[in-house]
């Protein structure tokens, strides 16, 4: 982004920022189509609920099941670093990581 303005969507060039944007990860021995998936079943410690999310068929699926699930307790306290990890895991890929990079911008 040479232009120095802020992105305000993650669509066309930026989607890979979105949490819905496909890109599988794995996180405690699960594989997750999307952040989103990861996300929203890391609410709960229920396994029948986490396997349903995971298994959604679309990003948006996942986050509508994931409303619905038993929240863990302490969830409030955890929930942007479970974020966090999210997000870390996804951004390993080097690929991914490279597009954070603006070249002459240090």
């Amino acid at each position: 982004m040479s232009d120095n303005q802020p992105i305000t969507s993650f669509s066309s060039e930026y989607a890979f920022l979105s949490n819905f944007f496909r890109h599988s990860i794995t996180l405690n021995g699960e594989t997750y189509s999307t952040n989103e998936h990861a996300f929203q079943a890391l609410k709960t410690f229920d396994a029948a609920e986490r396997a349903k999310v995971r298994t959604a068929a679309t990003p948006a699926s996942a986050k509508s099941l994931g409303k619905r699930v038993t929240l863990r307790e302490g969830w409030d306290s955890v929930r942007f670093q479970v974020m966090e990890q999210v997000v870390r895991e996804k951004f390993s890929d080097p690929e991914l990581a490279e597009k954070l990079v603006i070249p002459g911008e240090y």
